[in-house]
């Protein structure tokens, strides 16, 4: 059995307190810190992740032999 106590808490606040924390909070500073900005130019400090907006989009969903795929039409901003 896989056990993964962090992301596990990460899902509860999110379940708790909706995507805030993961653009103004506690995990938005585990965000930043896991990406290692000091070594890492232009990886995302804490206040672009404060600016940070999520877009609302449709997915684009195909078929293909039996399959299905699926994608966010984000390459058009």
């Amino acid at each position: 059995m896989l056990k993964n106590p962090d992301f596990a808490r990460t899902l509860r606040l999110i379940a708790a307190e909706g995507s805030a924390p993961s653009y103004h909070g506690v995990r938005a500073g585990d965000i930043v810190a896991a990406v290692k900005p000091e070594t890492n130019p232009g990886i995302p400090a804490l206040q672009d992740m404060a600016e940070c907006k999520a877009k609302q989009r449709d997915p684009v969903c195909v078929e293909y032999r039996s399959h299905e795929g699926h994608d966010l039409d984000d390459h058009h901003d």
